[in-house]
């Protein structure tokens, strides 16, 4: 399935407004996890790591390394509901693994970075904080890695 960037922005922001309608917290995570009977489950397997199973019914589970950070998490979850905003086909069981680089992974990825670090404030808070990658993470809740990324993405240095 080929979805723009464009495409797949559009659809970050409008879960983004849905969830996060008020202010810019991980609070939005939990909301959409509570909404569609989404769980988190930790996992020591390394082959179901960093994976989603989605119900027919819609409910879905998400699995986690143990042990990972909490900022892994943090974008780790956003990119498994990427997968579900944006590849899931209702009525379906689906699974989506963490594997090769391909079109929907690249998508799930950018639709995690904007549902978590939307451009418009990345950029502004980019340049109040000077471009540091440790204010940047920080500010988002997101990894170091993930911050610098985003401003390699988004053309900012």
């Amino acid at each position: 399935m080929y979805l723009s960037k464009q495409d797949v922005t559009y659809e970050a922001q409008r879960v983004r407004e849905e969830y996060f309608p008020n202010d810019y917290s991980r609070d939005g995570l939990e909301e959409i996890l509570e909404a569609h009977g989404g769980e988190l489950v930790y996992v020591s397997n390394e082959y179901i790591q960093e994976s989603l199973l989605i119900h027919a019914n819609g409910s879905f589970k998400i699995f986690l390394p143990r042990n990972s950070s909490a900022v892994r998490d943090y974008f780790t979850i956003a990119h498994e509901l990427g997968h579900y905003f944006l590849h899931w086909t209702k009525g379906t069981e689906e699974s989506f693994c963490r594997g090769e680089s391909n079109p929907i992974e690249w998508q799930a990825n950018w639709f995690a970075a904007e549902l978590l670090m939307p451009e418009q404030l990345f950029s502004d808070m980019a340049e109040e904080f000077d471009y540091d990658i440790n204010d940047l993470s920080d500010y988002f809740g997101v990894s170091r890695s993930a911050a610098s990324v985003r401003l390699d993405a988004l053309e900012l240095v």
